[in-house]
């Protein structure tokens, strides 16, 4: 059986994965037009962002089916690392004043929240040893 924490990774990173969904809908038409307002990327505006979505969030959906159904140590540490850069790609613009705007911006924030708390569930007790295949300690007490 999978421990709780797996079960509580897959909810919040399958939940930020879902806000990231809204959020890339809700400002496709912005970044479309910051796309199209540039001569160079103009006439494959459309063709890139698909691209991009489709590539991203494939990236996003492998990355939780090998983390959480594999048991791969080694996606869980690349998730780990790519929660990282999401962090800092979101701090360090709100340190110099560019804080994500609108909606999009807060779904943003609140989708890397989500995978952060994900991510930590990664490395509770029960997970680490339900990695190592492990039976983790009593059932009824998954986070000691």
């Amino acid at each position: 059986m999978r421990p709780k924490s797996m079960q509580i990774f897959d909810m919040l990173y399958l939940g930020a994965i879902a806000l990231g969904l809204v959020s890339t809908a809700i400002g496709w038409n912005t970044m479309k037009e910051g796309m199209q307002a540039d001569p160079l990327t103009a006439a494959v505006a459309t063709p890139v962002m698909v691209g991009s979505v489709i590539i991203g969030f494939g990236i996003s959906l492998l990355l939780w089916f090998f983390t959480s159904r594999m048991r791969s140590t080694i996606a869980k540490w690349i998730l780990t690392i790519f929660s990282v850069i999401g962090v800092l790609s979101l701090v360090f613009p709100m340190l110099n004043g560019a804080a994500p705007a609108g909606i999009p911006g807060i779904l943003s924030i609140v989708s890397t929240v989500l995978q952060v708390a994900a991510v930590v569930m990664l490395f509770r007790p029960d997970a680490v040893a339900w990695f190592r295949g492990e039976q983790a300690g009593d059932p009824a007490r998954p986070f000691e």
